[in-house]
């Protein structure tokens, strides 16, 4: 690991963005990356249009297996004509190491579109050669099951574990023998806490195929849950003795996560971090096991580099501070989430500022990062409604910066459909330029955003508008035009609504985008009525704003 800092060798106001750059190749060069990525954010700092650095950047993100960081740069790059093609090629590799199989298809097949004769056609058209075969090997019964299991995940991954047990029978079903869905199957019943349905499942999981390191790991965390803990940690090290490769012990390490056994996971992934030093996703997993396991010195030396690789690392950040303050508990969550005590501290914080008003807001955003860190915080939390009321505050700043975030949000593989719908549409008050490039449903797609745009003489939309501003009083040119485009969208319902209705369920919607706590009504029926109008709003938003 590298933990002295650049900054302390090179004094950035006496340095041009170009010498910078070549500096940080040279690092790179000689194998110091995270070197490399602080003196390309300086030059960046002075020159925040230089394409070259930003793709230096990138490709400095993907040797040190950080894909979505790299990622990230790489698709708001793609309306540079000169870089596009590259910059698909390079998120095609990215997809390919995530092994996300159909997106990295989509990208190479765009790279060799725009540049047939490219330096990189053999590289492009061998991996996708490659993800065809492996299309090819897979049976239609395989391909069932296997949508099956994703919808299983999807189900885990959405806390839903009882709607996934349901699921996972049908997908066993289909095949008896199949050890892999039989330990699914007993994870799922893990999280819905049925203890002995899952030491059954795991148990038939084994019959089907004793060595199968999923089955094993699957019996160790049911063994566990019914308090057979020395079995279990037999069992676990049968799994560590079977590891071959980056799945596996990504399934060992969550396996031995859920039994408490901190060490063991701590001497798993300190294997795999020789290999990559330098994964954020990794780096994440070993501070947290290093923490736990009482190795909190190595545990902020790893958070402190996690910083350097990604400042804007909001949990690196927190758990960094508390542990230097000796007040972070453990254990530590393996997950990057925050827990809820500092999750509503920030959003009280977050709320202060909406209420000091949009003037001020967009000014705390031009003059430090506190807000774009909050901001970015609440687009990956898991908790409901937080990603969507951040898309509102977003939406009131409306600059390149903060429609950049959300363009980000819709190539991010991670980030649900639903949440990218939400995207599109506070996109779409912004007056953003699209076409957007979106991974819908897995695949790359490009967006059209269909802007709905009233008629001049249209009365019902004047009268709409006035009672609108009238609820909401004074408002700027950019609040202005997310009213109308909120009016336009609640004309397009259908049903008997009155002017009043609509105007109130066109405020609720409005100030809901800003992030504030709106009151719909004391009384349940009236309130329900009032939700259930808003959200047809919103539902229209979604159909009307993406065409796919």
């Amino acid at each position: 690991m590298e933990h002295d800092s650049t900054r302390g060798q090179v004094l950035p106001f006496a340095r041009s963005a170009e010498y910078l750059r070549r500096l940080a190749v040279r690092q790179r060069e000689q194998g110091k990356p995270v070197k490399a990525l602080e003196l390309l954010r300086m030059g960046l700092a002075k020159a925040p249009d230089d394409t070259q650095a930003m793709m230096e950047m990138a490709e400095t993100y993907a040797e040190m297996q950080c894909p979505s960081l790299s990622n990230r740069l790489l698709f708001s790059l793609l309306t540079e004509e000169d870089v596009a093609p590259e910059c698909f090629y390079g998120a095609g590799c990215n997809f390919y190491a995530m092994r996300l199989l159909e997106c990295a298809r989509d990208c190479l097949a765009m790279y060799l579109q725009k540049r047939p004769n490219g330096s990189f056609v053999p590289e492009a058209i061998d991996m996708i050669e490659s993800i065809d075969t492996r299309d090819e090997k897979g049976s239609a019964l395989e391909t069932r099951i296997n949508r099956r299991i994703e919808r299983v995940l999807a189900s885990l991954d959405s806390d839903k574990p009882r709607l996934a047990a349901r699921q996972i029978r049908r997908a066993v079903a289909l095949e008896k023998r199949n050890g892999g869905t039989h330990a699914l199957q007993a994870f799922a019943l893990l999280a819905a806490q049925d203890a002995k349905g899952a030491l059954e499942a795991a148990r038939y999981a084994l019959r089907c195929n004793r060595d199968d390191i999923r089955a094993i790991c699957a019996m160790a965390a049911a063994l566990k849950v019914n308090h057979a803990d020395d079995a279990a940690r037999a069992f676990l090290g049968r799994a560590i003795a079977r590891i071959e490769n980056d799945e596996d012990a990504q399934l060992v390490c969550q396996t031995a996560c859920d039994m408490g056994e901190h060490t063991t996971v701590r001497g798993v992934l300190k294997r795999m971090e020789a290999e990559t030093p330098y994964s954020d996703e990794l780096l994440h997993l070993i501070a947290s096991a290093s923490f736990n396991a009482g190795e909190a010195d190595e545990a902020m030396r790893t958070w402190r580099l996690l910083r350097r690789i990604d400042p804007m690392d909001c949990t690196a950040e927190y758990r960094l501070k508390l542990a230097e303050e000796n007040s972070l508990q453990t254990p530590v969550s393996y997950s990057r989430q925050m827990p809820l005590r500092e999750t509503l501290a920030r959003l009280s914080r977050l709320r202060e500022w909406v209420q000091e008003g949009a003037e001020s807001l967009r000014a705390r955003w031009k003059e430090n990062e506190a807000l774009e860190k909050i901001l970015r915080w609440g687009l990956t939390s898991a908790e409901p409604g937080i990603p969507q009321a951040m898309m509102g505050v977003i939406a009131t700043i409306d600059d390149p910066r903060s429609q950049t975030m959300l363009k980000n949000m819709l190539c991010d593989a991670t980030v649900p459909d639903t949440l990218k719908h939400g995207a599109l549409a506070a996109l779409c008050v912004m007056d953003a330029k699209g076409p957007f490039y979106a991974l819908v449903q897995g695949r790359l797609t490009l967006v059209h955003v269909a802007r709905v745009e009233p008629g001049e003489s249209d009365p019902h939309m004047d009268t709409l508008i006035r009672f609108v501003k009238r609820r909401l009083g004074p408002l700027t040119k950019e609040e202005e035009k997310s009213v109308q485009a909120l009016c336009s969208l609640s004309l397009k319902q259908s049903g008997v609504v009155g002017a009043v209705v609509r105007a109130r369920a066109v405020e609720i919607s409005f100030r809901r985008m800003r992030g504030e706590v709106v009151e719909v009504s004391t009384k349940p029926a009236k309130r329900r009525k009032m939700e259930r109008y808003v959200r047809r709003i919103m539902k229209g938003a979604q159909h009307e704003l993406h065409q796919l």
